[in-house]
């Protein structure tokens, strides 16, 4: 899956997810497909770059896909200086929502040099790649 987003503290992202995991062989009569598995995603923008890693469950429709994923977050900021200090790695834990062509992300990150806790957090579009 590929995707654009506004979030913060990347400002404007792109990114791509990978799910490895298994499908059911046929669709559910009213549901889709369900996909089971562990997904990795990147996204970077002006502000910084992000990836995540964890595991999701996801229904697969014709018009998108639907489900969560629980993620352990990295975070590094660059350029933008809005809140987070750019030279530093943040870690933390996130969760993922799918909805049809629509994802909502939202993590609590802690900075690896300091006591500071931030969220971060975006607001897209996915798209399916087959």
């Amino acid at each position: 899956m590929w995707h654009v987003s506004a979030s913060y503290p990347e400002a404007a992202s792109a990114g791509v997810a990978v799910l490895l995991g298994e499908q059911s062989s046929s669709a559910v009569p009213g549901r889709g497909r369900f996909i089971r598995g562990v997904q990795a995603t990147v996204d970077a923008g002006p502000g910084g770059a992000s990836a995540r890693i964890g595991w999701a469950d996801l229904v697969a429709y014709d018009a998108g896909i639907e489900g969560w994923s629980y993620e352990v977050v990295y975070l590094r900021p660059w350029l933008l200086r809005w809140g987070l200090d750019p030279a530093t790695n943040y870690l933390g834990a996130g969760v993922t929502h799918y909805l049809g062509f629509i994802r909502l992300s939202g993590a609590l990150v802690l900075s690896t040099s300091s006591s500071q806790v931030a969220p971060a957090f975006s607001a897209g579009f996915v798209f399916q790649i087959h």
